[in-house]
């Protein structure tokens, strides 16, 4: 958030919204880069990276190496209210969605490791034991990190679920399965993590999809990625 250029999370909508001045929900194909229509798109202001080519090419490797989906995109030129904000690169948001990630709808999930926002880090704190999380998010004991100062910002670096199997979302009512499926996943990654700090490969097969994995680490090594370990 501290960046010159700021990177962008957005929805389109029908194209009526745009003469009458509310927003009437509809998805879209733009710029013709997608297997089909949605509405939720990204665009990336790659500000720490010169080049501006890095994540591209390591995105578009992939697919062309695995066949599988990753976030098309293209580069654009972007002006608001007339100003020029420079050059993005323009990117399907990467999300359950049968042209985009299609997650098994009975007992697929979709998370991601990142610094939380404030409002997250204020949902999902426990009120009694600032160690735990409540709602979207989680560390385990390995990996994780509550009161973490970056960019004259205080976050949480954490496991945050954003899909459910059944298209549920976690944390929105508290109910009993959503806190069911967050404590199986921190246990899945608790297990997963004293394996890997054991050197038990065999058993670390059982947690991991090896083929993806290697494919992460050969495609990171590749474009020169800095990997920071956080087993220990």
């Amino acid at each position: 958030m501290n960046f010159d250029k700021k990177s962008y999370n957005f929805k389109v909508g029908a194209d009526s919204c745009t003469t009458d001045g509310k927003y009437v929900k509809g998805s879209k194909n733009m710029f013709d880069i997608a297997g089909g229509k949605n509405n939720d798109w990204v665009l990336y202001a790659a500000y720490p990276d010169a080049s501006m080519m890095r994540n591209k090419l390591a995105i578009d490797t992939y697919e062309a190496m695995t066949g599988l989906w990753t976030s098309h995109s293209r580069y654009v030129e972007l002006y608001v209210d007339g100003e020029y904000k420079g050059v993005y690169l323009f990117m399907e948001k990467p999300e359950e969605a049968s042209e985009r990630i299609a997650i098994n709808p009975t007992k697929g999930y979709a998370f991601k490791y990142d610094k939380t926002d404030v409002f997250d880090r204020a949902e999902d704190r426990h009120t009694s034991d600032p160690k735990k999380t409540d709602g979207t998010t989680f560390i385990t004991d390995r990996t994780g990190q509550h009161n973490l100062t970056t960019y004259n910002s205080v976050v949480d670096q954490a496991f945050e679920v954003e899909y459910l199997p059944n298209g549920n979302e976690i944390g929105g009512d508290g109910s009993a399965t959503a806190t069911t499926d967050l404590a199986a996943l921190k246990a899945h990654f608790i297990a997963f993590e004293d394996s890997l700090a054991a050197g038990n490969f065999t058993k670390v097969r059982q947690y991991i999809d090896y083929d993806s994995w290697a494919d992460w680490f050969i495609l990171n090594e590749f474009r020169k990625n800095a990997i920071k370990g956080v087993i220990s």
